[in-house]
């Protein structure tokens, strides 16, 4: 297999969320040539697959899927072809570590310096392949951002650190979108000439303009998650008590502010209609939400914060729930309150169709 080195041409399957961009920043400021590609759940196995079956992964030296996993069939597939290429699979998701199997694969949800994300496995993988080099002007200020991020997927920077920093820069992120985040902090750690690193802090993580967005940002965050505390809907979902509600904007700070506003619901679900996606976010210590909630809708993800993909089939059922009839609106509720929140539905959907 081809040496790895700053000179090799590189394709990234990372996650979408702070985590697989930080995957993204490490991956550009590590490599002269890397090609990204942003996956979720619903498409990770479908965007490896073509990639192998096109024969594209004959064009790089090595293949990196960071902060996400794979099927086990698509896994297979990357077994017979590595020897065609170098295949390396690092992820952190207890709900993955049957990956394990496979020596291309390294699924770990912890090390003996805390939890783990994929930023900073990734990071210590190329550290230690010497790909990064401490001796780098960046290497400090790499170091930070890193962290930071580590300390954000976790939660530790809540339940450990009080580190705000970490917090304003998944704050940034959403502000941002993925490409200009990933741009600006790639160029923004390469470009370095003096970097001044104190008590944990990279002193230029952010600049004035993103501060000032941060600054108005955090008013709009306050203002709306109380408007949606207000919406907030108890009903039932795999045996727990659960909170619903429709969001869009800051996931994992309305789903833990409302589990910490509603301490007689078990987790919180939060559903994005528009982008198709559930997430899942909880304080309880009962509960593993990847292995025990979001795995059996199709996702996975952590104990206190997971998420899924919304079939389109599924969306479309909404419609004729909100525009159905008064008898169709009274069946429904008589189900749910009677069966749960998945009840029988799309039976009853069907029915009515008829």
């Amino acid at each position: 297999m081809a040496e790895l080195n700053k000179d090799s041409k590189v394709k990234l399957f990372t996650h979408t969320d702070l985590d697989g961009a930080g995957c993204a920043v490490v991956a550009r400021v590590a490599f002269y040539n890397v090609d990204v590609v942003y996956c979720d759940y619903h498409n990770i196995d479908e965007k490896v697959r073509d990639f192998i079956e096109s024969d594209d992964h004959k064009n790089y030296s090595h293949v990196f899927i960071t902060d996400i996993s794979v099927s086990k069939e698509v896994a297979s597939l990357i077994e017979d072809r590595k020897e065609e290429v170098e295949f390396k699979l690092l992820d952190h998701h207890p709900t993955a570590q049957s990956l394990n199997s496979y020596p291309w694969a390294f699924v770990s949800p912890a090390s003996t310096r805390g939890k783990n994300s994929g930023t900073n496995m990734l990071f210590e993988y190329l550290f230690m392949s010497e790909v990064i080099d401490s001796r780098l002007i960046y290497y400090d200020a790499l170091t930070v951002f890193v962290e930071k991020v580590r300390r954000y997927d976790s939660w530790e920077w809540k339940e450990l650190y009080d580190d705000n920093e970490a917090s304003s820069l998944n704050d940034l992120f959403w502000l941002y979108g993925i490409d200009k985040f990933v741009d600006a902090y790639a160029k923004r750690i390469l470009n370095l000439e003096i970097c001044i690193v104190s008590n944990g802090s990279w002193i230029k993580m952010f600049n004035k303009t993103d501060l000032a967005v941060l600054d108005v940002d955090y008013s709009k965050k306050v203002k709306y998650i109380n408007r949606k505390d207000k919406q907030l809907i108890s009903g039932k979902l795999v045996g727990k008590n659960v909170g619903f509600v429709f969001a869009e904007q800051y996931i994992s700070e309305l789903g833990n502010e409302l589990s910490d506003r509603h301490p007689e619901l078990d987790f919180i679900v939060i559903i994005d209609l528009g982008n198709k996606r559930v997430s899942y976010r909880t304080v309880k210590d009962n509960i593993d939400l990847g292995k025990d909630v979001a795995s059996n809708f199709g996702g996975g993800g952590h104990p206190k914060a997971s998420g899924s993909q919304i079939e389109i089939d599924s969306v479309k059922m909404v419609i004729p729930m909100l525009f159905g009839s008064k008898k169709l609106i009274d069946r429904l509720v008589s189900v749910v309150n009677r069966q749960g929140i998945l009840g029988k539905v799309v039976k009853i959907l069907d029915r009515f169709g008829k």
